[in-house]
């Protein structure tokens, strides 16, 4: 494979490039270890619910994070994704709890369930911020209603 012959650091400025684009993107990244609950969420993962960053996180937490009217579409998005044997993708848009200056944050989280011979074993995505997006999206339909 290509990968194997590639240098030490060749590897390394893939990484670094790799992390400079999830930095410009302002990219939440995470993973979750289906045997363990283990949670590991990146620097902005952490700002966009509003985690401090000394707090562990089990996967028992995440519902918490959530907005409730939200928890269900995306326990089901995940279930879906988790019955395909080859290890499903999944997308939501779904609202977290935290409200920066009492302002309603939506996010998309996009996320790919990972199998081995016994089942699920980590799941791993992103999540984007599109509070702005949504904003946009309930402007023009105001509009369009008052039309």
């Amino acid at each position: 494979m290509a990968y194997e012959r590639e240098s030490l650091a060749a590897v390394k400025e893939r990484l670094r490039r790799l992390e400079a684009a999830v930095d410009a993107m302002q990219l939440g990244l995470w993973e979750w270890d289906v045997r363990t609950g283990d949670l590991t969420w990146n620097v902005r993962n952490r700002e966009l619910f509003g985690v401090p960053e000394d707090r562990a996180l089990k996967v028992q937490d995440y519902p918490g994070l959530v907005h409730p009217d939200d928890r269900e579409p995306l326990l089901a998005a995940y279930r879906a994704a988790a019955k395909d044997p080859d290890g499903g993708s999944f997308s939501v848009e779904y609202r977290t709890l935290f409200e920066p200056q009492g302002r309603t944050r939506w996010v998309l989280t996009r996320g790919r369930v990972l199998r081995d011979g016994t089942g699920a074993r980590l799941v791993v995505g992103s999540t984007l911020d599109i509070t702005d997006r949504k904003a946009a999206e309930e402007r023009r339909d105001l509009v369009l209603r008052e039309i």
